[in-house]
């Protein structure tokens, strides 16, 4: 089953942790992780580490089949903003947690899980400041057996202690724990950091269609054949085949990286093809 994952030094967790205690019909049981109560429902049990959440590798300890970390994000921008990504450095850098050049397990059924009910959320909680898009593949932890997924409260204090922002984070995350629904699962190459286009098409309940990692313009330069081929191997659900942010990337990069997919016996797609069907 499932595990949700809170960290006490995590501000906006702690306010995801008040919904789903208050309002999801979770039990504290007789047991602790860290020194800290657990509580379940279902099956699904909510513990909290005294880690920060980027830095949590030692979680396969608790033998979940999926970790559903609940935490704050933070940006230059400050936008308001919910939003969904697994983890992992496609770098030499890992001052965020992680290792280098590692990227961790991903379930793309999660990530879509995830994005729909956020989406349906901002509706429903009116919140409409707030934007929900997926996040390319970024920072720890990477170095777990368990496929993973980060949904996330953004991007300001101020945000981290909204109640509607953490409830709507709640209801993601008990949708994805809750979920048994599988999807066909792609890798996304190309454009920037949020990544919107690849949001468009996996935020459609009605396309069969989501990615268990995605590759930012920013780091295919110097991305190795390596790791694409990890991404493969790190993905929980079988991968489907590689689709471009087509405009997202240059032909240059384009020249490079298709020759790694192709030996690898993958095809490649645009992602535009999938937005052309409905």
């Amino acid at each position: 089953m499932p595990d949700i994952i809170i960290s006490s030094k995590d501000l906006a967790g702690q306010s995801i942790f008040k919904q789903l205690t208050e309002n999801f019909g979770f039990k504290k049981i007789n047991k602790k992780f860290e020194g800290n109560d657990i509580w379940t429902k279902n099956e699904i049990r909510l513990i909290t580490t005294n880690r920060e959440l980027l830095y949590c590798d030692h979680l396969d300890i608790l033998r979940s089949d999926l970790l559903i970390f609940g935490s704050q994000h933070k940006s230059e921008s400050g936008r308001p903003s919910l939003l969904v990504h697994c983890t992992g450095n496609w770098g030499d850098n890992a001052d965020y947690g992680g290792r280098p050049n590692e990227i961790a397990f991903s379930s793309g059924s999660a990530m879509k899980t995830a994005l729909i009910e956020l989406k349906n959320q901002k509706e429903q909680l009116e919140l409409d400041d707030f934007d929900v898009s997926l996040e390319v593949t970024h920072h720890g932890p990477t170095q777990l057996d368990t496929p993973l997924v980060f949904i996330e409260l953004g991007s300001t204090p101020k945000e981290w202690k909204n109640a509607k922002g953490a409830l709507a984070v709640s209801y993601a995350i008990i949708k994805v724990a809750e979920s048994k629904k599988v999807y066909k699962n792609y890798i996304g190459i190309g454009g920037p950091h949020y990544a919107q286009k690849f949001s468009k098409v996996v935020g459609n309940p009605d396309i069969n269609f989501t990615v268990s990692h995605i590759i930012p313009k920013y780091f295919i330069d110097s991305l190795s054949k390596k790791m694409i081929s990890e991404c493969i191997k790190k993905s929980k659900e079988p991968i489907e085949a590689f689709v471009f942010d087509w405009k997202g990337t240059n032909s240059i990069q384009r020249k490079k990286i298709i020759p790694f997919i192709e030996s690898l016996n993958y095809k490649y797609k645009k992602i535009k093809d999938f937005e052309r069907n409905f």
